[in-house]
């Protein structure tokens, strides 16, 4: 079991049990075999009455009925008749109930801070989608009940995608259908939980089943409360809201949490023809800055090699889609043609998922030959499926945005049965 913190994103899925079986109110001792000889059901009456049995039987009696009355059997049990008689019980059953849910869900952030040179950042965005639900019919880890999800969009004036958890979207690359799910009382690895509600994914590790890429939006640990928010049920009718902050650092080539994979790999030696030089300082701190511009689907290479024996170095490539987001990195991928102290030249083939401008970012790793006091390793960049242009030189990874983005959710949904 994962540990039960607020965490970011939400999700629905849904199991419900079955009503019991009404109770059997027949009354009939079941031993008759018509002609009619049973105590109970004996009708004294003149032979032609048409009195109605009153007795609460629903099931129809199909057998011979030679003691003259033409009353029905009308009580209302489903259990099969067992009495030896021939009349067949043919009313439903409705002891197993479903139960599917509708409604609406809210997104709404606010984004605060400063921005490249400066500028006071404060912008606000909101999103709206329609909500239906399913019963959950996989395991929940004994939930009292879980119901499946889906989100359709039907409003957006926020830029870019909006967070997976706080829409309600699938998650993961097998889609996995977010849920919200209930626990009266979860016994997991790490303790004692009560009344847990939270939304997000089902997974599975060692210790069982858990939510991942959600968020809890409310539980009690030793009956204190904690959460990212509040929910309410009563009947049918299913109230829930979330509030979370999240800080945003940006940079302007490099950032730690922006990842786009590209299918990537090194390469096993220089790449031959024409390429642009470059030096950068062995400190490491900065960077050179190349554009290209690339089609989505298509191969790319791009090596970088040492061209004096008295300044090389160790090189690393960086390579970032029109996103800004890093697809892939190359360090040590082939003997360079001038060696450093230790380690190997950088290259790789990659095949970007964006059409657009990409960029080479070379960095010095270090193991410089030069020792001095401004030690520099100098380079060449080549590309083959691509045309390098220069884009800076010993430039810094700067902060450009340095914000919180503030996010609210409001879900109401109605069950067609109370959970």
């Amino acid at each position: 079991m994962r540990t039960l913190s607020p965490l970011v994103l939400l999700a629905i899925g849904a199991l419900l049990t079955g009503c019991p079986d009404k109770t059997d109110t027949d009354t009939d001792l079941g031993t008759d075999t018509d002609p009619s000889t049973e105590t109970s059901d004996r009708d004294t009456d003149p032979e032609d009455d048409t009195d109605p049995d009153t007795e609460g039987d629903t099931d129809p009696d199909t057998d011979p009925d030679t003691d003259g009355d033409t009353d029905p059997d009308t009580d209302g049990d489903t259990d099969p008749d067992t009495d030896g008689d021939t009349d067949p019980d043919t009313d439903p059953d409705t002891s197993v109930a479903t139960s599917d849910l509708t409604g609406t869900h809210s997104y709404a952030a606010t984004l605060t801070g400063t921005g490249p040179n400066n500028e006071v950042i404060n912008s606000s965005c909101a999103a709206e989608f329609t909500v239906s639900g399913t019963e959950f019919v996989g395991d929940c880890n004994g939930c009292d009940w879980a119901f499946e999800l889906t989100a359709t969009e039907t409003s957006n004036d926020c830029d870019g995608e909006l967070p997976l958890v706080y829409s309600l979207q699938p998650v993961g690359a097998d889609n996995a259908a977010p849920v919200v799910v209930f626990w009266s009382t979860y016994i997991s690895y790490y303790g004692s939980y009560s009344d847990i509600f939270a939304t997000g994914v089902f997974a599975e590790d060692a210790y069982g089943t858990f939510i991942t890429a959600g968020t809890f939006v409310d539980y009690t640990i030793g009956g204190v409360n904690y959460g990212s928010g509040s929910f309410s049920l009563v009947d049918t009718a299913l109230d829930w809201n979330t509030a979370a902050e999240n800080d945003e650092t940006e940079f302007n080539y490099l950032n730690d949490d922006c990842v786009a994979d590209a299918l990537d790999s090194d390469l096993g030696a220089t790449l031959a023809g024409t390429g642009l030089n470059g030096t950068l300082p062995c400190d490491g701190d900065e960077f050179d800055v190349f554009e290209f511009e690339a089609t989505a689907g298509t191969p790319v290479s791009i090596s970088v090699d040492t061209v004096a024996a008295g300044s090389a170095f160790d090189s690393a490539v960086r390579i970032t889609a029109p996103s800004g987001c890093e697809i892939t990195i190359s360090d040590d991928a082939f003997d360079c043609a001038f060696a450093p102290e230790a380690y190997q030249c950088s290259g790789t083939n990659f095949t970007p998922n964006e059409t657009g401008t990409h960029r080479a970012i070379v960095q010095n790793f270090g193991s410089c030959i030069d020792s001095g006091a401004n030690a520099v390793g100098d380079y060449v960049i080549v590309a083959d499926g691509a045309s390098l242009v220069a884009a800076g030189d010993d430039v810094l990874n700067e902060v450009v945005l340095e914000a919180t983005n503030a996010i609210s959710t409001t879900t109401s949904v109605t069950f067609t049965e109370a959970p």
